[in-house]
């Protein structure tokens, strides 16, 4: 179970990493934490949430409280399989909760593999915009640096 947690854990750090990169690229701290309602310390999610907002949603939220929220929300679920689990599993682990993701070897490797799939599809979605990002680490080379 400790493993699994640390494999869970590194994988939405892993694709936490790669908002982030995206974010110091484009300069967006100030537009992000603005989409927030000024909410200093952004989760997870709603980095995944400005990233759908930014380059993938048809229509455009100017705030995360927008009553559009939960279509966006169910959409992120849609594009990024995985990605609610991995969120998940890091929020309750930072609240000193393991949930039940760690008791499964086979649902780790599903959520790590999820994980970097997320990651190379935000990669995918930026060059069909015309956005060549360079990668900071892949997978393999993250994990050996951990």
């Amino acid at each position: 179970m400790c493993n699994c947690t640390v494999v869970i854990l590194f994988a939405g750090l892993y694709v936490e990493s790669c908002l982030n990169h995206v974010i110091r690229h484009f300069r967006q701290r100030s537009r992000l934490q603005e989409f927030l309602n000024k909410r200093k310390f952004p989760g997870l999610n709603d980095k995944l949430m400005r990233f759908y907002n930014d380059f993938m949603a048809p229509s455009k939220l100017t705030k995360l409280t927008d009553p559009s929220k939960g279509r966006y929300a169910r959409a992120v679920r849609r594009h990024f399989p995985g990605f609610t689990e991995l969120a998940r599993f890091r929020n309750d682990l930072a609240h000193g909760r393991v949930n039940r993701a760690a008791h499964s070897l086979q649902e780790t490797q599903k959520l790590r593999q999820q994980a970097k799939e997320i990651v190379v599809k935000i990669h995918r979605i930026l060059e069909s915009r015309g956005h060549r990002i360079r990668t900071l680490t892949d997978y393999s080379t993250a994990i050996q640096r951990f």
